[in-house]
């Protein structure tokens, strides 16, 4: 099971409001009978607490279970995660858990494809530097994993289930 990794916003532990959008996607190569839909309520509900998010609803469909979250939502599909949030959430913090997770419960043992952005900036921060620090995230998650990450802008999505 995957472990829960809290870290802090900053090395002195302050806060921040960060009220923009962030959305993360994460395509895993496909594999017979492997479904991150195998992934338990209870699972889910230890990674969005590193979010900083927790479920109030939830839904299923033949092809996808959908999450009401406290900070917006979440989507499950057999090889696609899908977490977009707003508000004082923390979706990069999670990815080590969400790949173990992956792998331990769902049989999904590589990354296809990650697609991360996030709609505006914090006031006095630049983009740019945003952006670096989220790549820089997910690739230090990742260095030591044998997945694939690709988190450039510049990707494009599968565009399947």
């Amino acid at each position: 099971m995957a472990e829960t990794e809290i870290i802090p916003n900053s090395e002195n532990n302050e806060q921040f409001f960060e009220g923009v959008e962030k959305l993360i996607e994460i395509w895993f190569t496909p594999v017979k009978h492997a479904d991150l839909r195998k992934i338990t309520r209870q699972q889910w509900e230890n990674v969005l607490k590193i979010v900083r998010c927790e479920i109030i609803s939830f839904t299923q469909s033949e092809q996808v279970d959908a999450y009401v979250l406290s900070e917006s939502s979440m989507f499950v599909s057999r090889r696609r995660w899908i977490l977009k949030t707003c508000g004082r959430t923390t979706p990069l913090r999670c990815v080590r858990s969400v790949l173990a997770l992956a792998s331990e419960a769902a049989g999904h043992h590589s990354v296809q494809n990650v697609f991360y952005s996030r709609r505006e900036r914090t006031a006095g921060t630049s983009i740019h530097c945003c952006l670096l620090k989220a790549r820089w995230t997910l690739w230090r998650k990742n260095s030591g994993n044998r997945t694939r990450t690709a988190a450039s802008p510049s990707q494009t999505r599968p565009s399947r289930y």
